[in-house]
C-alpha cells in the first residue's frame, strides 16, 4: 500500500464525506483527503492542485454530470491516468460508469475493508505499469 495518498472526493453530502474519512482512518490509510461539493468545484481546482493519486466521485450528484467529469479529467495531462472511482448507495456500478472508465466501484456506506481492497487494487495497477 502506498505510503501516503492524495485523494480527491467529490461528494455533496457532508455526512458521507465524514464517513469516508472515518473509513480511511479505520483502515489505517495515511492520506490527505480533499473534498469537493461538485464536479464543477473539482474541475476548477484541478489545474491549481498538486496531483491526486485517486479521485472518488458519487455518480448521482444532484448538480453534476459524472460522465462529463471523466472526460474532462482525462484532458488534463497530469490526471490523464489518475484512477477515478465511483461511490454510490446503489449495489452495482451503472454501465455508463464502467464505459466511462471507472477504475473501481465502492458501495456506500464505505467500510474499511472496501478501502483496503481499493488501495490494494490501485497498488497492483501501479506495479503492473512500472
Amino acid at each position: 500500500m502506498p505510503q501516503s495518498l492524495r485523494i480527491a472526493l467529490v461528494e455533496d453530502n457532508p455526512v458521507d464525506v465524514f464517513f469516508f474519512q472515518i473509513a480511511l482512518e479505520d483502515a489505517g490509510v495515511p492520506c490527505e483527503l480533499v473534498a469537493y461539493d461538485s464536479t464543477a468545484e473539482l474541475l476548477a481546482a484541478l489545474p491549481c492542485e498538486r496531483r491526486f493519486d485517486l479521485i472518488v466521485t458519487e455518480w448521482f450528484l444532484r448538480s453534476s454530470d459524472a460522465p462529463r467529469l471523466f472526460s474532462e479529467i482525462r484532458t488534463l495531462p497530469e490526471h490523464a491516468e489518475t484512477p477515478i472511482v465511483i461511490a454510490s448507495a446503489f449495489w452495482d456500478a451503472p454501465p455508463e460508469a464502467t464505459a466511462a472508465g471507472a477504475f473501481h466501484y465502492l458501495t456506500k456506506a464505505i467500510d474499511p475493508p472496501q478501502i483496503v481492497a481499493l488501495l490494494t487494487k490501485l497498488a497492483n495497477r501501479r506495479s503492473a505499469h512500472c
